[in-house]
């Protein structure tokens, strides 16, 4: 299973991409009876190396109805203080870009709760990113700069992590000290006094999982 191909690095999508052509031709190595379930936006290169192998494409028309039913509620749930002509604007501009993705609805819709105003919500859809790369971008260069070391070291964790790691445990990742000549160096007056500021921090780039990350 390949997921989110077109999230990939270009470099990334690349060598991907060639290693599926690897697999597949005939070669001493191929590999007998290989089923292969890819998701991806269509982008030319990834569809063009698809398109010349046994494959079969599945509409996102289903998910794409799905993701008004999303935004139905969740405009209903998070913008129901605004007037109607605010939440048809919203719900037209996101289902309008949206192209199948979940994550990029729900990340706008996070980005636009964070309105103070209509003029806010208005100028925000005027400037909708193009695609989830262009999303995170903004979202990593929008936090504070004094923030930014402890975001890192969240992100790193969380990436790396063997298993979903709990909120508390996350936090405390910052108290440790890596960069001592020696050995590793507890410093306790770094600990958030409540753990759940790390969450703050990553605003949109952590979600919540039955108390885990």
């Amino acid at each position: 299973v390949i997921d989110a191909l077109d999230e990939c690095a270009s470099t990334d999508i690349e060598k991907t991409l060639d290693w599926v052509n690897e697999l597949v031709s005939d070669t001493p190595r191929k590999v007998q009876n290989l089923h292969m379930l890819v998701t991806s936006q269509p982008k030319p290169d990834i569809k063009r190396v698809f398109e010349a192998l046994d494959s079969h494409s599945i509409d996102v028309g289903e998910a794409n109805e799905d993701i008004v039913k999303y935004l139905k509620r969740r405009i209903e749930l998070k913008f129901e203080e605004y007037d109607e002509n605010i939440r048809t604007e919203i719900e037209s501009g996101l289902r309008k870009h949206a192209d199948g993705s979940f994550r990029w609805v729900a990340l706008q819709l996070a980005e636009l709760e964070n309105c103070s105003s209509e003029d806010e919500i208005t100028q925000q859809m005027k400037d909708l990113p193009e695609d989830l790369d262009d999303i995170y971008e903004r979202m990593l260069k929008a936090i504070h700069g004094k923030h930014r070391a402890d975001v890192m070291t969240f992100l790193e964790w969380l990436s790396l992590s063997s298993r979903p790691m709990k909120v508390a445990e996350i936090a405390d990742a910052i108290t440790v000290d890596l960069s001592s000549q020696d050995e590793p160096v507890f410093k306790k007056s770094k600990r958030y006094r409540d753990p759940w500021d790390m969450l703050k921090r990553c605003s949109g780039l952590v979600t919540e999982s039955k108390g885990k990350y």
